[in-house]
Order: structure tokens, then sequence, then C-alpha cells
């Protein structure tokens, strides 16, 4: 079940499927940017091999251009947010992002974190 959280402007989706996990921050804009990433620190202990920037943010733009698509919501991203060391699926990136776009759209709680 996927967690929702909001802090600094940002909107967060924690997204865990057994043994593969990500977390993922967007700052979401109405009109198309150039989204900046944003590497946090490593969390836990698990170690995977680097993530790829371009294929997390490439995920994440995919995801929101089919939701714009689906859902007629003019939403994009300014910052792109993830964890070092979450797992190298980049499937998962884009789900995640479908989530949080939905959860956001339609004005469900994000729970705030100071």
């Amino acid at each position: 079940m996927p967690s929702f959280i909001a802090k600094d402007g940002r909107h967060f989706v924690a997204y865990v499927t057994g043994p593969s996990h990500v977390l993922l921050g967007v700052r979401f804009v109405e009109h198309p940017a150039e989204p900046k990433l944003v590497k946090e620190a490593p969390q836990g202990t698990c170690s995977h091999s680097p993530l790829d920037e371009l294929q997390v943010r490439e995920a994440v733009q995919e995801a929101l251009a089919a939701f714009r698509a689906e859902a007629g919501a003019n939403l994009h991203a300014a910052e792109i947010v993830y964890v070092e060391n979450d797992s190298p699926h980049y499937d998962l990136f884009r789900i995640a992002a479908q989530l949080l776009a939905k959860h956001y759209v339609s004005g469900a709680e994000f729970k705030r974190v100071a």
C-alpha cells in the first residue's frame, strides 16, 4: 500500500513491493519544466547498483505525460526527488509517479511532515 506525505512544497509517495522499494518526491507545477533531480542520502541498509538519474527522470516524465493524456490534467514536475539506494527498477518509478499524480489531482490527503 503506498504512503503519501508532503514536505517543503514537495509531494512524496513511498511504494514498496516485497524487496523492491522507491520513495519518490515531486514538486508539481502546471507548466512544462525541465525538472531538477534531487538525490537524497541512502536510507536503511539496502545496497543496490547506483540509480541512473536519466532513467529516473525519464520514468517520471513518461508517467506524467501518460497521466496528462488520460486525465486531462496539466501537471508537470519541476523537481524529482529520489533516494540514492532505492531499487533500480525504473518501472516502479513510473508506477509511483502515476500513483502520486492521481493522489495529488484528486485532492486526497497527504500527511504533512515538518
